[in-house]
């Protein structure tokens, strides 16, 4: 490991966590990770051993992930969210319809 090595892969986690935040254009993570961590392995911080034992490591618990993020697109996609916000809105709405008058007036201790 080259001496640099560390300063580089801090600047690079700042890098990419700017771009998270920032999602300019709307783009994944990904767009600035994978090129990120492709340099950190060519600099030296990490070997490609270790990276590769790292993603051997991580795999399912990114595909699970990856699983949930497609479940929830096609569930927004169909409209599930906002049919069950305006289910459970409606059926809050029921509730609540009785008590603005039991609740405006003043009560006796």
């Amino acid at each position: 490991m080259t001496a640099i090595a560390p300063f580089v892969a801090l600047a690079l986690l700042v890098g990419v966590l700017g771009f998270a935040v920032a999602r300019p254009r709307g783009w994944p993570e990904a767009v600035a990770a994978v090129p990120a961590a492709i340099v950190v392995v060519l600099v030296g911080a990490v070997t490609p051993a270790a990276a590769w034992a790292e993603v051997r490591t991580l795999f399912p618990v990114v595909a699970f992930l990856a699983a949930v993020l497609v479940l929830s697109h096609l569930c927004a996609a169909e409209g599930l969210f906002v049919a069950a916000g305006r289910s459970w809105r409606a059926s809050r709405a029921a509730d609540l319809s009785g008590c603005w008058s039991r609740c405006s007036r003043p009560h006796r201790w």
